[in-house]
């Protein structure tokens, strides 16, 4: 489509006229709103049940990936029995030294 044709085209839409609702189309709206039922309040009680199921999915999949993490760790660490007590016991004499 060129430059004119589009012209005049915007030109039509901008010079038609709007269509006109109906004579009683005000009051048909005002009814139909007043139709519809109240919404009951949302209480805290009903948002944290709405939220709760997220939460928990959420909370067991940080446990899960805590819990591979430290699997994970643990098995690539590698470490022995001898290096595992001196970390023990320096932890232990270093408590013991705070007190």
């Amino acid at each position: 489509m060129n430059d004119s044709k589009l012209q005049r085209l915007l030109q039509s839409a901008k010079n038609a006229v709007p269509p006109t609702p109906a004579g009683d189309f005000n009051d048909r709206v005002i009814r139909a709103i007043r139709r519809e039922p109240k919404p009951k309040p949302f209480s805290l009680m009903d948002q944290l049940g709405e939220f709760f199921p997220k939460f928990g999915l959420a909370a067991a999949v940080l446990v899960v990936v805590s819990a591979a993490g430290d699997l994970c760790y643990t098995a690539l660490t590698q470490s022995d029995l001898t290096s595992g007590v001196a970390q023990l016991s320096e932890q232990w004499l270093f408590a013991a030294k705070g007190d």
